[in-house]
């Protein structure tokens, strides 16, 4: 048996390699059997590449070497659309995401577009919300857009007598959710890290609801979405989250 952890990093972080290292060996140390790192960088760093982390002391030498992939190498759209891989939708929604920046209409036609991706993709109904939740937390959209984006959806589906995504989006307009975590609604952001994980891994622990509703800082609550759609297990998700010292 192999494991595989994955650490999603949106930022720089001097102690990232020594992290990488210290989580290797306590998922060794817990199960015994070969545990391979990957790093997945979604910073905009060109330059920031850590894939390694050692030190040697009085004849003592450790080496650690990880695999690292870095999403701005991965600029080639075209590929990425005819790639089946869900985590290719990911990619571009978060290319797509920096480079729309200073683009509001842009930024709406690219999330429409992504959206529109996962039902030709003939995802299943919970892959489509899963993956929508992430498209829609890192595609922010100024109100009158994201209202416009919302109506578009329910309009969308309602054609198609189908409620994927549109039972999300009513869910988060009676939430106040639509003005999002720019605004400082902290509390509904925290509620949606929260339903992402009862979606994907219902229950989900009482401790772990309990360090969610603590965290005060829209960043790490931002970065806490993203790992709870991307986290392969809720294992994986809590080890993760006790990098922020809340659980």
């Amino acid at each position: 048996m192999v494991l595989t952890h994955i650490e999603v990093q949106g930022a720089y972080e001097r102690d990232f390699a020594e992290r990488i290292y210290v989580y290797n060996y306590r998922i060794y140390d817990k199960f015994r059997c070969p545990v391979v790192s990957l790093a997945v960088l979604t910073d905009e760093s060109l330059t920031w590449r850590p894939a390694s982390f050692g030190y040697k002391r009085w004849g003592f030498r450790l080496e650690m070497e990880f695999p690292m992939i870095k999403l701005l190498d991965y600029n080639d759209v075209a590929t990425l659309e005819n790639d089946p891989n869900p985590f290719a939708i990911v990619v571009i929604a978060h290319l797509k995401t920096l480079e729309t920046r200073h683009t509001p209409r842009e930024r709406f036609a690219w999330k429409w577009h992504l959206t529109m991706a996962l039902y030709k993709r003939g995802y299943n109904k919970q892959d489509v919300i899963h993956l929508f939740l992430f498209i829609d937390w890192i595609m922010t959209l100024p109100e009158e857009l994201k209202k416009s984006f919302s109506q578009r959806i329910m309009d969308y589906e309602e054609d198609r007598k189908m409620r994927y995504i549109s039972s999300v989006e009513e869910y988060c307009m009676e939430k106040g959710m639509e003005q999002g975590m720019e605004k400082g609604m902290l509390a509904e952001a925290r509620e949606m890290v929260a339903e992402v994980l009862s979606t994907r891994f219902s229950p989900i622990p009482e401790k772990i609801v309990k360090a969610i509703s603590t965290i005060e800082d829209r960043k790490v609550l931002k970065e806490l979405v993203k790992k709870a759609v991307l986290t392969r297990s809720l294992e994986q998700f809590e080890s993760e989250f006790k990098n922020y010292g809340n659980c």
